[in-house]
């Protein structure tokens, strides 16, 4: 677990930053902001890394496939950083997404396909940076990511004379490090339209098949496939306000 603590050396700091900056005058006399988000991502379900001869699903496949998120958010300021404005931005966000896997047998005729599904709740909890010289137009943001799994299921389907895969599948709770790049376009004083570039990376599932099944117990007997994606990148818009007080 070295990858965590090296994850916790990097937020503390940021952490100790917000402490600070909600308390400073500054960060109390500059509005908050209120967003709603909309938009798609990919998801990435990585090739499990299985020995030969070890238990492996769909042939050691990689999954992938879209989705679509959207929801609330709110970015707080904390201070300035000479001319940099530091934020801590928290959105509440629905996401839908499919993947697909695909195994081919022993000619192209005869295949076999399975299709994760998951109802996801996202709570990204981001530490921004938007540098001055950009006046407000670029933002930058990086921090934690709960990721409450709500529902998921897997599917499997064949053609030709292969036998269709039977999966059990159960959501999870993770939690993930976000990356974004935002373009924040000024509309009129206290309106912007983002453009947002996301990058989700979640370090908890598991590398190989039964690491990634909760109750493994054989290739007969699997148990359950914990229903989750290494990576998840997203493109997204929507609108922000500033209120006055």
């Amino acid at each position: 677990m070295g990858w965590f603590r090296d994850i916790a050396r990097l937020l503390l700091p940021l952490v100790w930053g917000a402490a600070v900056g909600l308390a400073s005058p500054s960060a109390r006399a500059e509005s908050p902001r209120l967003g709603f988000t909309v938009g798609g991502n990919w998801s990435l379900l990585t090739q499990p890394h299985d020995a030969p001869g070890q238990p492996t699903l769909m042939a050691g496949t990689a999954f992938d496939g879209f989705g679509a998120v959207l929801g609330p958010s709110l970015d707080a300021p904390l201070g300035h950083l000479d001319a940099t404005r530091l934020g801590l931005d928290i959105d509440l966000l629905y996401s839908r997404h499919r993947a697909t896997g695909y195994e081919r047998r022993s000619s192209p005729s005869r295949s076999r396909r399975a299709t994760l599904s998951t109802h996801v709740l996202q709570i990204p909890l981001t530490f921004t940076l938007e540098p001055g010289v950009t006046d407000g137009w670029l933002q930058l943001a990086l921090g934690p990511t709960l990721w409450w799994g709500l529902a998921g299921e897997a599917l499997g389907s064949a053609t030709g004379a292969a036998t269709p895969p039977s999966i059990e599948s159960t959501s999870v709770f993770h939690g993930g490090l976000l990356g974004q790049i935002a373009f924040r376009i000024p509309v009129g004083e206290q309106f912007h339209l983002p453009l947002e570039f996301r990058a989700l990376w979640d370090p908890f599932v598991g590398e190989t098949t039964p690491a990634r099944f909760r109750d493994f117990k054989s290739a007969r007997n699997p148990g359950r496939l914990e229903v989750a994606y290494d990576w998840q990148l997203s493109l997204a818009t929507g609108v922000s306000w500033s209120w006055t007080r």
